[in-house]
């Protein structure tokens, strides 16, 4: 038997009339009340100059707001057009005072700059890497894709920050030699730990903690405990690493060091791979790490 069709009251109809300006409305005052705060955002900023980055973020707001509703749409995309092209003059003006400064100072003491990117602007200073925000007017100076600090982007504080860090690797930085032979020792904790016999592999990130105990002095150790163990950072293993590869220590003394390359997901998490820099700006991640006797030698 067919179904009668519902006859629509005229309450009803009414209803779905107000339901639906409703929602007309909700959206109109979400786009005016998104623009209503990019606004008074920009106006409690001031100076565009001290605070861009914020002035920059009200923006967007602003961008993708409307003021149809208020019949002030064209003054809006109008305002849009001038701030975008004020900023992307400041930018430029930044950007080359800010790698002029750098530049000269780098090449008075035998360095330079070298171009990277420019989204965002990035910079390779030696092996270090240097990425800086213009309107933020921040830089962050990283290596091997790990940040080593982050500071205000002007010449001297960000030249202050690359000696401070070149500082800071090499005063934990070990000789191949030297780092081989820890690096199996502690690769040895973490079979232990895991109860694996030699020459399984192991995650390459699980072996900081055990660096940090066998770089440590066995009188602190003695002494304090675990308070004596300095942590081993990421970027000091990985250094340690494109360092032994470049010194041709892959294999010493009858073992041999086989890194495992991280392929398709498991590089989606970075926390558990290790990106090991090559020449230039190549390198590769890295996910596992193993030691094994090398055949025809004693004890193999």
């Amino acid at each position: 038997m067919t179904k009668p069709a519902e006859v629509t009251s005229p309450e009803r109809e009414l209803a779905a009339r107000v339901d639906a300006l409703k929602k007309e409305v909700q959206v109109a005052m979400r786009d005016l009340n998104r623009a209503r705060g990019a606004l008074e955002s920009m106006t409690r900023a001031g100076d565009f100059a001290s605070d861009a980055a914020k002035v920059a973020e009200a923006l967007r707001d602003l961008r993708r707001s409307s003021l149809e509703a208020l019949g002030l749409e064209d003054e809006r995309v109008a305002l849009v057009g001038e701030l975008d092209a004020h900023f992307e003059r400041e930018k430029t003006r930044a950007r080359m005072m800010l790698l002029g400064e750098l530049d000269r100072a780098l090449r008075a003491d035998g360095g330079r700059l070298e171009h990277l990117g420019d989204q965002p602007l990035t910079l390779g200073v030696g092996p270090l890497t240097l990425t800086i925000d213009l309107l933020a007017r921040r830089a962050t100076l990283s290596y091997a894709r790990e940040a080593l600090a982050e500071v205000d982007a002007d010449a001297q504080t960000i030249l202050s920050a690359l000696s401070e860090a070149r500082a800071a690797i090499q005063d934990r930085a070990l000789e191949s030699e030297v780092f081989f032979e820890q690096l199996e020792r502690a690769y040895r904790v973490q079979l232990a730990m895991m109860g694996l016999p030699d020459g399984e592999r192991v995650d390459l990130v699980d072996l900081l903690v055990p660096l940090s105990l066998v770089d440590a002095d066995l009188a602190a150790r003695r002494k304090k405990g675990l308070d004596a163990l300095t942590p081993w950072p990421r970027y000091l293993l990985a250094y340690q690493l494109q360092r032994l590869r470049r010194d041709g220590l892959l294999e010493r003394q009858g073992r041999r060091l086989d890194l495992g390359t991280a392929t398709g997901g498991s590089t989606k998490n970075k926390q558990d791979v290790l990106f090991v820099p090559g020449p230039g700006t190549d390198g590769q991640y890295y996910l596992s790490l193993r030691f094994q006797s090398v055949p025809g030698t004693p004890g193999s």
